[in-house]
């Protein structure tokens, strides 16, 4: 029986990805490098958290600068860019308030620091909705390890078993399946060639997640 619903953040709840770029972006022109955008016009991989990220743009960009201070100039520009928030994607308040009605514990488990979550939350109008709230600040391996999901449901006293992950990317969806979790993927146009095959059910959107939906899982 599905006791609890785990919401990944970042590209499921809100439409990021073009924001985290803008903030590499600028970095690296702060260090006079062209960013090289990829397929989908971004120059991040979507799905990592920013430390993988910087170590990855580091390379592709030959840029020498240490990584703890790249991610503290990038989360400085970010939460500047995310104060303009104010949409989830759609279907998000539905979802939401339909888990609400059904008395289903939520949690949120997110690649993002806690202050980011935190004002994205806010912004938004959402943080009511959630028991728990886990970053990756509090864990000890990020995604695709299963640490955050394992925390999430641990504070929410509830069995992986009875948990049901909603994520967007290939490491989040692998992150709740090693957590012992049911998971269904809601895929963005930056994360749709990932691969998602170890998702339970993969979905278009969260305005096609019923209760059905869920609890039959």
């Amino acid at each position: 029986m599905i006791k609890a619903v785990i919401f990944d953040l970042d590209g499921l709840l809100v439409d990021t990805e073009i924001l985290h770029s803008q903030a590499y972006e600028a970095i690296l022109k702060e260090y006079k490098k062209k960013p090289k955008l990829n397929d989908y016009g971004i120059v991040q991989i979507s799905g990592l958290i920013a430390r993988k990220n910087w170590q990855y743009l580091k390379k592709k960009h030959n840029l020498k600068e240490d990584v703890e201070i790249l991610l503290e100039k990038k989360r400085h520009v970010f939460l500047k860019i995310i104060k303009n928030i104010k949409k989830p994607k759609e279907g998000v308040k539905n979802l939401l308030n339909l888990l609400k009605e059904e008395k289903v514990k939520m949690a949120l488990a997110s690649s993002s620091t806690k202050e980011y979550i935190l004002t994205i939350l806010s912004n938004l109008e959402l943080i009511e909705y959630f028991e728990v709230i886990v970053s990756f600040e509090e864990v000890q391996k990020p995604k695709p390890a299963p640490d955050i999901y394992l925390e999430a449901a641990k504070r929410l006293k509830i069995e992986p078993s009875s948990c049901v992950v909603l994520e967007d990317s290939e490491s989040g969806i692998n992150s709740g399946k090693n957590a012992g979790m049911k998971v269904i993927a809601v895929p963005t146009k930056f994360t749709k060639n990932q691969n998602l095959s170890q998702a339970d059910l993969i979905v278009n959107s969260l305005k096609d997640i019923k209760w059905s939906t869920i609890s039959n899982i």
